[in-house]
């Protein structure tokens, strides 16, 4: 008994340990190139998933621009937001605002 328990705990861990990793996800790369131009994004997601997160990537633009109702301003990186989200498609609009020259890459995840 006593060579079996501490296999049966670490049998555990090791099974609790793979399923957090088989979190369901999916994540999208928007890339804005002309950031003058007004932009339409758009998702259709295989499932509904209850939250969502935006990150910046990359950020060389020369002045701030709105994603949705969010500005985001010249050089900033790192996470936007995580938030609740229960639906399984979802579309905003990227507006220039100010911005007019350099380009914007944003990744999008849903998760549960």
């Amino acid at each position: 008994m006593s060579k079996i328990l501490p296999l049966l705990i670490s049998l555990f861990v090791l099974t609790h340990l793979s399923c957090d990793r088989l979190q369901q996800r999916e994540e999208f790369i928007i890339d804005i190139k002309n950031p003058d131009e007004e932009k339409t994004i758009s998702f259709k997601l295989k499932k509904t998933y209850s939250f969502q997160a935006m990150r910046i990537l990359e950020n060389s633009l020369d002045d701030t621009c709105l994603i949705g109702v969010m500005k985001i301003s010249p050089g900033s990186k790192g996470n936007i937001y995580k938030i609740e989200f229960f639906a399984d498609s979802l579309t905003y609009k990227y507006l220039p605002y100010k911005a007019s020259k350099g380009t914007l890459q944003i990744e999008h995840s849903f998760f549960d």
